[in-house]
């Protein structure tokens, strides 16, 4: 698990250039760096280490093939390495995987990606090109900026930049989608001429050839129904998580007490050779709603884990700098301060941690599942009973006495109900739709441009259609699968552990895994509709029924309680008067009524107040990176 950086073309014989990148990302990997660059200055590759496979100096990087001609910089962990070195035919010089992956791509090429199992990007050079590849579900990073004559890539958009030769130019359309999802989706990033690689993918590119962008993993629609059994089940994520145990370092489990992560300790602790680390955080008053300490002890007791309650203090006003730089794009999901505040605790007693990221995509555990599943329902109700029973619900949700996010979700779901099913969905997963980003934003059309999107939530409507064959209700989590935990959980789980130089693995995100389970029926995996409940019936016999069967807790922070505490001069400073209107993207009316809103003690306008904090962040982070100058001759 590390950071990278590569050059091809142009610069690339530069030392400079390729320091200023690998310095960008030092944070992915402090346990060493090292760096190469062709004799005749065509290519360079640098490395930032954390070693967790093979700590000695044969697993250093970047590395070299057996047989000289091709070198690799690597960031990840491929599970099944051992196994695969038995495909090789070359004396391996290191216990590493990256080794393993290297000769790999020296014998097979392409094909080798079809025998990879785990999570991986990197930069390979074979002497003529360089190949890209991102792994299939995009649990790791990769992003890039090409020109004529150059093509720079790195593990984040920090180092990318400080490679470029020009200055950084927003991308008014990836700022429209940031209002519409929280986060960019690619091919996009905020920046215009940098890309990231898309999950699954892969990139050529030759100089003086065109570049080459080719998918070599689809999410599957379709799935053996043979898979729905319990025992395949348990038998299937035993595997994965076994998988994720091969290391050389210390290795802990995050422990919230949910079903996801106690399903990952119930099923690590037989196997692990050793007594496992479990870590549970624990909150102040302002979030004690998230504190699920007491699941978190009893699954802890059963399995006899060294087990750490952390109290999680999140300073937010400190750690946002931070998470600017690390994502080098705006993303506006504040939970991704607390994922940095727990990686920073964890960070201090291992290197590893297994999390139960991707459970609720796979096997169907957020409540909009149960939404798409009861708007199946009612959609079969004739309209003249369904238009009634609709709008007693939205009585029901706009009843003052209805609080909180039950009463928001109830309220939505009575308004969307009765559209199409994918009009439905698209307008519950978002978060700001097109009137509310034209109230918004100074001027959406001129941001726009001349590339404005061809339908109001065209990221989602481009993955639905690759699952067309299926009703919208089987198809939902396919979206997510696509959308949401790559760009959204998946992001925020890398850049905020790696931040911390802690390595976080996912054992539901194993494409073994997400192939087998993720295109089961929503009907069987929400039987009468109970969230995961095939993943319950399947953990039946390992887990205590309290963890079986207690109500999804979440991980959300306290936004108006932070943005009226630690985070008040942020928005003093971000939505005063001044900032807005000398803001370039922002209607000033609009924030302003916003602001003045959230201080007379209206909620409902912190996140988008958040939002917008986030943003302007970036943008201050942005104009302060310096670009890449070459040397004169």
């Amino acid at each position: 698990m590390c950071g990278f950086v590569a050059i091809a073309g142009a610069d690339a014989g530069a030392p400079q250039c390729l320091e200023a990148g690998l310095s960008a990302i030092l944070h992915r990997g402090p346990d060493g760096r090292g760096a190469w660059r062709s004799a005749d200055g065509r290519a360079a590759l640098g490395h930032a280490r954390l070693s967790i496979i093979d700590l000695s100096d044969a697993g250093a990087q970047p590395m070299r093939s057996a047989d000289g001609r091709a070198l690799i910089a690597y960031n990840g962990e491929v599970f099944n390495f051992r196994e695969l070195s038995d495909r090789l035919d070359v004396r391996l010089k290191s216990q590493s995987d990256t080794e393993v992956v290297l000769e790999l791509l020296r014998k097979y090429g392409l094909a080798a990606l079809q025998y990879l199992r785990g999570m991986f990007s990197f930069a390979y050079w074979d002497g003529e090109e360089l190949l890209l590849v991102r792994d299939r579900l995009g649990i790791k990073p990769l992003f890039y900026a090409e020109s004529d004559d150059r093509i720079l890539a790195g593990s984040e958009i920090a180092a990318v930049l400080a490679m470029r030769r020009t200055a950084p130019r927003i991308d008014g359309r990836a700022i429209d989608d940031y209002l519409t999802y929280l986060y960019v989706p690619p091919p996009r990033t905020g920046i215009l001429g940098i890309c990231e690689l898309p999950p699954g993918h892969w990139l050529r590119w030759k100089p003086g050839g065109a570049t080459a962008i080719g998918r070599y993993w689809n999410v599957p629609s379709q799935t053996s129904p043979s898979n729905a059994s319990s025992a395949h089940i348990r038998a299937l994520l035993q595997d994965s998580v076994r998988a994720s145990l091969v290391s050389d370092a210390p290795i802990g489990i995050f422990l919230s007490g949910g079903l996801d992560s106690s399903t990952i300790v119930a099923l690590a602790a037989p196997i692990y050779p050793g007594t496992l680390k479990t870590f549970t955080v624990t909150f102040g008053e302002e979030a004690k709603h998230l504190d699920e300490r007491d699941f978190a002890s009893q699954v802890a007791r059963r399995f006899g884990t060294d087990h750490s309650e952390i109290h999680l203090q999140a300073d937010v006003a400190s750690i946002l700098p931070e998470l600017v730089a690390r994502f080098g794009q705006p993303f506006g999901n504040p939970t991704a301060v607390l994922a940095h505040a727990l990686s920073r605790a964890t960070r201090r007693h291992v290197k590893v941690a297994l999390a139960g990221d991707g459970g609720d995509e796979v096997l169907g555990g957020y409540p909009r599942y149960q939404g798409v599943w009861l708007a199946d329902l009612v959609q079969r109700i004739p309209a003249s009973l369904r238009s009634v029973a609709l709008r007693a619900l939205q009585a029901v949700a706009n009843d003052s006495s209805a609080r909180g996010r039950p009463a928001n979700r109830l309220k939505r779901f009575a308004e969307n109900a009765n559209k199409a099913p994918e009009e439905m969905y698209f307008r519950w997963v978002p978060y700001l739709d097109s009137a509310r980003k034209a109230e918004i934003l100074a001027d959406r059309a001129g941001m726009l441009g001349v590339d404005p999107p061809n339908e109001e939530f065209e990221f989602l409507a481009d993955i639905r259609r690759r699952h067309s064959t299926l009703a919208m209700h089987d198809a939902a989590q396919l979206v997510d699968v696509e959308s949401f935990l790559p760009h959204n959980v998946l992001a925020y789980g890398d850049r905020m552990s790696m931040a911390n130089a802690l390595e976080v693995r996912v054992p539901f995100c194993d494409h073994v895994v997400v192939e087998s389970l993720a295109p089961l029926p929503i009907s069987v995996k929400m039987p009468a509709g109970i969230p995961k409940g095939l993943l319950r019936w399947a953990m039946r016999r390992d887990l205590p029924s309290r963890v079986l069967f207690h109500a999804k807790m979440g991980f959300n922070p306290p936004i108006a309680e932070w943005l009226r505490g630690p985070l008040a001069p942020m928005l003093d400073d971000f939505l005063s008067d001044r900032s807005l209107r000398a803001s370039e993207l922002f209607a000033h009316g609009t924030l302003s009524d916003y602001r003045e809103r959230f201080r007379a003690g209206q909620n409902g306008a912190a996140h988008s107040i958040w939002s917008i904090i986030v943003v302007e962040a970036w943008r201050r982070w942005l104009s302060s990176q310096r670009s890449f100058a070459p040397s004169p001759p």
